[in-house]
């Protein structure tokens, strides 16, 4: 990898870590339901979470999984099962008080 394409990678992911998201809509949930603990660790889980997938996508596991048809549709199988157990536990949970 040539050094314009290094700095061009690094460029992205700077973007991307720094744009607001759902990384930091977890991050403020996590502040106003938790407090400061846990509003400093969500943004070393969201870092962990990128640094995994671009670990993915850089040993060319990306490309397998898009070369099979089956395994890409299982992930996303369970990928869509996973939002559905979130979207449940959200709805079912009680609601926090946010007045101290």
């Amino acid at each position: 990898m040539d050094s314009t394409n290094l700095m061009l990678y690094f460029l992205v992911v700077l973007v991307t870590c720094i744009t607001p998201g759902a990384g930091v809509l977890y991050t403020l949930q996590n502040a106003v339901m938790y407090g400061k603990s846990r509003a400093f660790c969500s943004p070393t889980g969201v870092a962990l979470g990128n640094l995994i997938m671009s670990i993915i996508a850089a040993t060319g596991l990306g490309a397998v999984i898009t070369s099979s048809p089956k395994l890409f549709a299982g992930l996303q199988i369970a990928g869509c099962l996973l939002m559905i157990y979130f979207g449940y536990k959200s709805w079912v949970a009680p609601p926090h008080s946010l007045s101290q």
